[in-house]
């Protein structure tokens, strides 16, 4: 359950922010929670993302934001259940994304699409 829909593109005022609720269920325990954006910088270091992944010189990862990842993911008590609540200011005349990935402690996970995001 969301309150945006991913794939659309949204316009956002420089005095204003982007926000995202979004809630993942999952009927193993959910592992992680990560937020991914245009801005990435952090390598999120996984094996068990094959698909998802990069490997370079420097190993096998993702690119994610951390910080927006620990203010925003939650992961709740009973481990099935995930909620992310994310906001995110863009300046004026950039052109960013924002992407979430679930995971469980079997490696299974589910990805977004992006949500696209225009600032104003």
């Amino acid at each position: 359950e969301m309150d945006q829909k991913p794939g659309e593109i949204y316009q956002v005022n420089s005095d204003q922010k982007f926000n995202l609720k979004l809630d993942a269920k999952s009927l193993t325990d959910i592992k992680e929670v990560i937020v991914m954006t245009g801005d990435s910088k952090d390598n999120y270091e996984s094996e068990t993302l094959i698909g998802a992944y990069q490997k370079d010189s420097y190993g096998t990862h993702i690119k994610y934001d951390k910080a927006l990842t620990d203010q925003a993911a939650t992961i709740a008590g009973d481990k099935k259940t995930a909620a992310v609540d994310l906001s995110l200011a863009v300046d004026s005349g950039k052109k960013t994304w924002v992407s979430i990935l679930v995971m469980d402690v079997n490696g299974n996970y589910a990805v977004t699409n992006p949500f696209w995001i225009d600032g104003k």
